[in-house]
């Protein structure tokens, strides 16, 4: 009797895996080009590039992987500095999207260093890699090497550090943090999960454009994982770049503690507010979701500007403040001495 229930069991077990097997090759086979299509698909967005203010400090520095990317310290023109952000501008834009982003931390007392992605503004291109909207290791590799050049100018590892990032560059900033402890705190304007987003408009399209759409709303979670994780591996493939997880690097910084603003638009058409909820799940009980009403995507600073410079130096109060109250500001050492020798790769 034993014997007879094992092997049914084992006959069940087995013709599941095969439905399952059989099922993913179809799937992936049929759909994989239509997601990677749409993956693919660079959304309409408002972006300028922005000239710089004077009396920024113009530099170069590199990548780990050999690129010239160049910023700018942006100083507090008040004495006693408060702390240093680091600025992380949103996909089709450069380094001085920090001017109406950051113009309140500079009078509030925080300096501010900005810098342009790899493929962006006046930095290097990548040959061969055509950035899109989501986060790769790439501009990753470009926020900890824009980290560790600020380092190097501090002259001082103990110095917190605070990371301001824009949509994709928001993402990025998050990922960096994850990876790199001096970094304090971290404020996101528009951030965005790559696998997050799949699934959400993946599970929507999947019951509005298919014809067995009732089959397809009765598909597990998890394989709907598999299929985005399919995709972004593909193009991924196809582009030459690895595009990154932004929920892992979340669960990283959870164990950290690190606090954690994230700013959204209740009307965001493209990175839908439910998307950004479920985002913030992945963070400790102290991280914060700040939903901007009647604000679309990157459009937060504009719909409320006094709340939103408020919350922002807040923040930066909070976070950094600590640290500095009982210091002055900083000597930021000569460019020349970090180019010579050693000093000059990372």
């Amino acid at each position: 009797m034993l014997t007879t229930w094992m092997l049914w069991t084992g006959v069940l077990g087995a013709l599941f895996l095969f439905i399952s097997v059989g099922l993913g090759v179809w799937i992936y086979y049929k759909y994989l080009p239509v997601l990677a299509r749409i993956f693919e698909e660079r959304p309409f967005l408002v972006t300028e590039e922005v000239s710089g203010p004077d009396g920024a400090e113009e530099v170069v520095f590199q990548t780990k992987d050999g690129l010239t990317l160049r910023g700018s310290f942006w100083r507090s023109p008040v004495a006693r500095s408060r702390g240093q952000v680091v600025f992380c501008h949103e996909f089709l834009s450069n380094r001085w999207s920090a001017i109406k982003y950051c113009t309140a931390l500079r009078d509030a007392g925080f300096d501010v260093f900005t810098f342009d992605f790899r493929n962006h503004g006046s930095s290097d291109c990548l040959l061969g890699y055509e950035p899109l909207q989501w986060v790769t290791e790439y501009e990753v590799t470009d926020v900890c090497a824009a980290l560790e050049y600020v380092k190097k100018r501090l002259g001082d590892s103990s110095i917190p550090i605070g990371l301001y990032g824009i949509s994709r560059g928001g993402g990025a900033a998050i990922c960096a943090a994850s990876r790199i402890s001096d970094s304090v705190a971290v404020i996101t304007d528009g951030a965005f999960p790559t696998a997050g987003t799949q699934l959400f408009y993946i599970n929507r399209w999947a019951r509005i454009f298919t014809k067995a759409h009732s089959f397809y709303a009765h598909l597990p979670s998890w394989y709907y994982r598999l299929v985005a994780s399919a995709t972004s591996r593909h193009v991924g493939r196809n582009r030459r770049c690895k595009f990154v997880s932004i929920e892992r690097a979340l669960r990283r910084l959870r164990f950290r503690r690190q606090p954690i603003l994230m700013i959204h638009g209740d009307r965001d058409t493209f990175i839908d507010p439910e998307i950004v909820k479920e985002l913030l799940r992945y963070t400790h009980s102290d991280a914060t979701l700040w939903l901007v009403a009647n604000a679309k995507h990157n459009q937060c600073v504009h719909i409320a500007i006094n709340e939103y410079r408020k919350r922002v130096v807040g923040f930066f109060s909070g976070s950094l403040g600590p640290y500095l109250e009982s210091e002055s500001r900083k000597t930021i050492q000569p460019e020349a001495v970090l180019v010579s020798g050693e000093e000059q790769s990372f």
